[in-house]
Formats: structure tokens, sequence, C-alpha cells
């Protein structure tokens, strides 16, 4: 009986570690990028503009459909009703578009599928900076978890102990709550990142469509990390290649030939269609049996879409400043986003690179010569302050160098590095 329960056990718990594990994935930066380009529910919608604008282009295409009309009589006193061996009338009438007015029509349908593109590509570039900052954020915070909990994990080891010398009358109150209340402080500090963390998971679960069951840990590799440090390009390159390739100036420029297509398609307008058609007509004209042409036009006296026409070329006007202030507003964002990445590459490289392992050496015995009595009180609780306090400080600091990096990269609108 003994044996069936320990079977039963190691089974349960091999099924329990199983189903930890496969609802706990570590995610690289990649596999991130993928999720999101895969299940993002604003991505996936947008893309369907662009094949509702492709539809469009389709319906542009097609030629109007004619007119087909059957004109008998309805009721006479001498025929009765429906006398459709009497007077019968048949028409076809077939619109024709002048003056390129299906091609303009095309173009226009087609500027508005390069807006649905290019709208589609600066969501996705706004949406994959949004994933980048959730995803090094958790990265970093939890680098600062780990850490401040191994140290809580020290004192609370020294608390008990110390507790069973308080009681002995060995130590003096005052030095168990000072250890006590170093204790507490870090506890809540790890409480607090682990709040943000929670807030920044939420969000990516939202954008990548990853369900509440599924834990995930972001693990990025080590080519992923060092691509943040590459050296830059100079600046009037890179605000050059902005201004060319920047999903905002793309869509201000499709926006502005949009515009331009429908001042063209309106100012087509203003052309009337011919009506083109043939008929057949018995009994009802001065001979038995009649066929005829039939052609028409309107006359554009009073309606030549003036109005249409007007508001077209400012609609153009507008969309050209706008996309000039797009570029100037690009311009500065640019240049602040390189000035903020210099600035942090140069307090980066103010701390030694050996500064953190050369701490955490420090820290390695700290608590043993405490017990040892080989630091004081005040020594002992400084350096673990200190020490979580460099952690998060470094932490953040590696975390600000890569948002400085992505903010630029956005900006630029490219593959900066």
């Amino acid at each position: 009986m003994i044996k069936k329960i320990i079977s039963f056990s190691l089974l349960f718990f091999c099924f329990v570690s199983l189903y930890a594990q496969t609802n706990n994935r570590n995610l690289t930066l990649t596999e991130t990028d993928q999720l999101l380009i895969k299940n993002n529910l604003s991505l996936l919608a947008a893309k369907y503009n662009i094949d509702i604008a492709e539809s469009q282009k389709i319906q542009a295409k097609l030629f109007d459909n004619p007119d087909l009309a059957v004109t008998i009589p309805a009721y006479s006193k001498d025929h009765g009703w429906f006398d459709v061996v009497g007077d019968v009338d048949v028409s076809l009438m077939q619109a024709i578009k002048i003056a390129g007015k299906r091609k303009a029509g095309i173009d226009l349908a087609e500027s508005q599928k390069q807006l649905a593109v290019w709208q589609y590509e600066l969501l996705a570039k706004q949406l994959k900076y949004a994933v980048h900052s959730s995803y090094f954020t958790i990265y970093y915070l939890q680098k600062s978890i780990d850490k401040t909990t191994t140290e809580t994990a020290k004192l609370k080891t020294i608390i008990n102990a110390l507790k069973v010398q308080y009681d002995k009358g060995n130590v003096t109150l005052n030095e168990l709550i000072r250890i006590t209340a170093s204790y507490n402080s870090l506890s809540s500090d790890i409480l607090e990142l682990q709040t943000s963390i929670y807030q920044e998971k939420n969000n990516l679960r939202t954008l990548l469509l990853l369900g509440g069951g599924t834990d995930f840990t972001p693990t990025p590799t080590t080519t992923e990390l060092n691509k943040y440090s590459l050296s830059l390009t100079s600046l009037p390159d890179i605000i050059q290649k902005a201004q060319e390739q920047h999903p905002e100036i793309k869509l201000a420029d499709a926006n502005v030939y949009a515009n331009e297509m429908l001042l063209k398609f309106e100012k087509k307008q203003a052309v009337p269609d011919l009506q083109f058609g043939v008929g057949y007509s018995k009994d009802g004209d001065y001979v038995k049996y009649l066929t005829y042409a039939n052609f028409g036009v309107s006359i554009p006296i009073f309606n030549r879409n003036q109005g249409n026409i007007k508001s077209a070329e400012y609609q153009v006007k507008q969309s050209q400043l706008d996309r000039d202030n797009q570029k100037n507003m690009l311009e500065s964002q640019i240049k602040y986003s390189y000035d903020r990445v210099k600035a942090i590459e140069a307090r980066t490289s103010d701390i030694g690179s050996d500064f953190e392992s050369q701490f955490d050496l420090l820290m390695t015995n700290v608590s043993e010569n405490y017990m040892k009595r080989n630091l004081s009180l005040l020594e002992f609780t400084d350096l673990i302050e200190s020490y979580h306090e460099q952690v998060v400080q470094l932490n953040n600091l590696r975390l600000e160098k890569i948002l400085s990096y992505e903010d630029l990269n956005y900006n630029t609108g490219y593959n900066l590095f």
C-alpha cells in the first residue's frame, strides 16, 4: 500500500512539474516579435484594411453595367390589361466614361491601398516599440529581484540566528530590530518591483494574445543584447535616411498622393459621361417596326463639380503642410534620441566593466563576516542597502540604454542597428 502511495505521489509530482513547464515559456526577443506579427489583433485588423483597399481597386476597374428597359401597355379600354401584342418598346443603354475617368478611379483606389499599407507598417512599428519596452523592463526588473532576493534570504537566516541569541541575552533588541527593518525594506522593494513586472506582463499578454494561464520569462540571447552597443553613424546620415524611409513620412507622402489622386478624380467628374444605346419599337412610331440608336450627354451648365474640386485642392495643400510638419518633428525627435543615446553611453562607460562583479564578490561573505563580528551592525546594514541600490541602479541604467536605442530606432523608422 505504501509503495502505491509513493508511486502515485511521484507520478503526480512529475505531472505537476510537466504542466508547470508547459505553461512557463522562455521568450527570446525574436520569438516575441514573431508572436506580435502572428497574434496581435490590432495588426490583424489593420491588415484587412489593405485587403479592403485592394477590393476597392478591383471594383474601380469594372465597367458600368448596361441598362435594359422594356415598355409595354399597362391598360387601355380597347385592349385591356398588358397588351403585349400591341405597342412594345425595348432599349439598351450603356454609360461610357470619357476623359480618363476610369483610370482616375483606379489611381484613387491604388492611393488608398498605399495609405492602408503604410498605416499597417506604422502600427507595426509602434506596437513593436511597445513590446520591446515591456520585454526589457521585465527582464531587468527580474534581474534586480533575483539579486535582492538572495540578500533577503541571507538576512532572514541572520534574523533567525539573532532571535536565538536575543533570547539568550547575547544580542541587543536594537540590533535585531535594525536587521529586521533592513529585511522589511528590501522585501517591500521586491514587492514593488514584482508589481511593476505584473503590469508589464499584462501589457505583453494583451499585445501578444497570450492567455492568462501561460507565464513567460523574457530571455534575450547574447546577440540580441549586444546589438544595442553598436557604433552609430553620423546624425545627418540618420536624419536623411529617416526622411526617406520612416513609416510616418511614407504615410504622409501617401496621404499627399491620395489627395492629389482625389483632386484628379474630382476634375474628371466635371466631364459628363456619354450615354449610348440601341432600341426597338413595335407599333409605337411612324413605322410598325423600328430599330433606333440613342446618344445622350449631360450638359454641364450649372454643376461642374466645382465644390468637390475646390475641397480636394484644399486637402492637397493641407496634407502637404502636414507632411512638412511631420518631417520637422521627426528631425527634432531623432536629434533628441541621438543625444540621449550618447549621454547614456557616456554614463555607462564611466562604470567599470568589473564593478558589478567586484561588488558581488564583496557581498559573497559579508553575512558570514557580520556573524563573526568582523563587521559592525552599521557597516553591515550600509553594505546591504548600498548593494541593493547599486543593483537596481545598474539594471535601470542598462534598461535606459536599451530603451534609448529602441527610441532612436523607432524615430529613424528603419533598423538602425
